[in-house]
């Protein structure tokens, strides 16, 4: 099962379905909407605006509030990653007949706003700027036997992106807005943060040697666990705001289970 909090309310998703439960005093536990449908791989994203499900591999998303299902659509390949504003907007990663990848964005009422298709480049990871004016892309491409990382960032409103830059030898593994446009992507070699003004990084750090072993972002920080080198080396756990200044930092003698 997956869970979210709604406006209150508690979202659960599993393979057979969505259950919203009210958390009202006097109503806790008491079910508001259930809504049943198969997936094989149920994701849950809620937002203050709506809930979402969407199934990791397979074709469908639907939107949701606390009382009914909202929209439902069904795309004609899989799925491979999907964002959520408060705005209302989303977008989706799949992919076309004879494209790599596609990215579908939808406004408040899960009409397509924008579509963009790409030849070379995988896409790995998206992200909604809060306003749902803007998206990041964080992608892969392989030339000449090399790997790169591509960060494309965009207009819902133009077909092109407004920047990009490549980081040659790196990984994609996470994207997300943090506050005020600014956002911070990561690679299996650093954590760089951007103002989303310029495609120039505010600040790069270096993840060479540190053991990544988890990474958050949550309520405009990031959040990094990495442990030592060794097996008895501890876990140190670090939270970065959205310049990328460390503003918390604490030792732990094993991994945590999980932040929240």
């Amino acid at each position: 099962n997956r869970g979210a909090l709604f406006k209150g309310d508690l979202a659960v998703l599993n393979t057979d379905g969505l259950t919203v439960y009210s958390r009202e005093a006097g109503t806790t536990g008491s079910k508001l909407f259930t809504d049943s449908f198969r997936m094989e791989d149920p994701r849950l994203v809620a937002t203050t605006e709506n809930i979402f499900a969407y199934d990791l591999g397979g074709n469908e998303v639907m939107m949701f509030n606390s009382y009914s299902r909202l929209a439902r659509l069904s795309m004609d390949y899989p799925i491979y990653g999907f964002s959520a504003s408060n705005s209302g907007h989303f977008a989706v990663i799949t992919a076309e007949k004879n494209y790599r990848s596609a990215i579908y964005v939808y406004d408040s009422y899960a009409r397509q706003i924008y579509k963009r298709l790409l030849s070379n480049t995988y896409i790995d990871q998206i992200a909604l700027s809060p306003d749902g004016k803007h998206f990041l892309a964080l992608g892969h491409e392989a030339k000449g036997g090399y790997l790169r990382t591509l960060l494309q960032v965009y207009s819902v409103k133009e077909e092109l992106p407004v920047y990009t830059a490549s980081f040659e030898g790196e990984l994609p593994l996470m994207a997300s807005y943090l506050t005020d446009g600014s956002f911070a992507i990561l690679t299996g070699s650093a954590l760089r943060f951007y103002d989303g003004q310029s495609e120039n990084p505010v600040e790069t750090l270096s993840l060479e040697g540190a053991g990544l072993a988890n990474c958050r972002f949550e309520n405009g920080c990031v959040i990094i666990t990495a442990t030592g080198g060794g097996l008895s080396d501890g876990t140190e756990i670090t939270v970065y705001d959205s310049t990328g200044k460390a503003i918390k930092s604490v030792p732990f003698g094993s991994v945590p289970a999980d932040i929240r």
